[in-house]
């Protein structure tokens, strides 16, 4: 699947970053928030500019409201919750960083 343009300017030449991006699309496409998957399957499908979309305020609005909710559930965490899904964050990136797809 060929991602709008937009992503790869984004990420420059940074193969790490467009994975990271690629992945991230891909998770709000297969998540619950209907708004949100639209977004995803129109940028990855190369429909949509994702600054155009980050910045609309229908998609923009949703994902304010995304990160918001997980701001809450972060901040409701134990400490050791929270060093744990830093832990699964720090692997998640190790992997992108020794990946070799883009």
């Amino acid at each position: 699947m060929t991602m709008h343009e937009s992503v790869y300017e984004i990420a420059g030449d940074d193969r790490r970053l467009i994975q990271l991006c690629r992945d991230a699309l891909n998770r709000l496409a297969e998540g619950a928030n209907e708004a949100l998957r639209e977004m995803a399957t129109e940028v990855l499908r190369g429909d949509l500019d994702l600054r155009a979309a980050v910045n609309s305020d229908y998609y923009g609005a949703e994902l304010g409201r995304a990160v918001e909710s997980f701001r809450k559930y972060y901040h409701g965490l134990s400490p050791a919750d929270r060093s744990e899904l830093m832990e699964e964050g720090r692997s998640l990136a190790a992997r992108l960083i020794t990946s070799d797809a883009t």
